[in-house]
C-alpha cells in the first residue's frame, strides 16, 4: 500500500513534468493542460477505490483550467511554481479542517510518542502559518504573472521563496528549544525521518 501511494506520487509528477517540457519545447500550453487533468485523474482514481488525495486532484485540475487559459507559454513557465506552492499548501491546509489533526501536531506525535500538552496549540498555530505562507507565495506569484508581463522576477522570486522557507523552517527549531527546553531536542534529521514516517508510513 505505501509503494503504491509513492508510485502514485511520483507518476503524477512525472506526468506533469514531462508534459510541462514537451509545451515549453513546443510551445504548445495545451501539454501543460492534460498534464494537470492527467495527474487530477491520479489522484480521484484512488480516492475512488477508498484511498485519499482527491483534493490534490482539484488542485492539479484548477491549474489544467489555468493552463488552458494562459495565452503563451511563457506565462505557464512563471505560473509553475504557483501549482507548487498550492499543493504545499493542501498538505498543511487540509489537516486544519474540523476533526482532523493538525499535520505538525502529527509530527510532534510521530516523534516523541506522544503529543506534550504545551505542543497542542503550538503545532496548530504552526500549521496554521505553513499554510498562510505557502498561500500567500501562490498568490504574490499570480499577482507577479499578472502585473510584470517580461517576467524578468521569476529566478529571483523563486530563490526568494526558497531562502523564506528555509529560514522559517530552521528558525522555528531554534524557537522551539527557547519556548520548551524540556522537551527532548529535534535535530534536521530527526525531522526529517518523522516527515517520511507521516506521509509515507515509514
Amino acid at each position: 500500500m505505501v509503494l503504491r501511494t509513492i508510485a502514485l506520487r511520483v507518476a503524477a509528477i512525472l506526468a506533469f513534468l514531462l508534459s510541462f517540457h514537451l509545451a515549453v519545447v513546443n510551445d504548445r500550453p495545451l501539454f501543460v493542460v492534460v498534464a494537470c487533468f492527467v495527474a487530477a485523474g491520479l489522484y480521484w482514481i484512488r480516492q475512488w477505490r477508498g484511498g485519499t488525495g482527491g483534493v490534490y486532484g482539484w488542485v492539479y485540475a484548477v491549474g489544467g483550467v489555468v493552463a488552458a487559459l494562459s495565452p503563451d507559454v511563457t506565462d505557464l513557465v512563471a505560473l509553475a511554481p504557483t501549482l507548487g506552492y498550492l499543493l504545499a499548501m493542501t498538505v498543511f491546509g487540509r489537516t486544519l479542517v474540523h476533526g482532523a489533526e493538525p499535520l505538525i501536531t502529527t509530527y510532534c506525535r510521530i516523534a516523541y510518542g506522544y503529543i506534550p500538552d504545551e505542543c497542542v496549540a503550538y503545532t496548530r498555530w504552526l500549521t496554521i502559518l505553513w499554510t498562510a505562507l505557502l498561500g500567500s507565495f501562490a498568490l504574490a506569484n499570480i499577482a507577479m504573472v499578472l502585473l510584470a508581463p517580461a517576467k524578468p522576477w521569476l529566478l529571483a522570486w523563486t530563490v526568494a521563496t526558497m531562502v523564506v522557507m528555509t529560514v522559517v523552517f530552521l528558525g522555528e527549531h531554534v524557537l522551539r528549544r527557547i519556548l520548551y527546553p524540556k522537551l527532548p531536542p529535534a535535530s534536521l534529521l530527526l525531522t526529517g525521518r518523522v516527515m517520511l514516517r507521516a506521509h509515507f508510513g515509514r
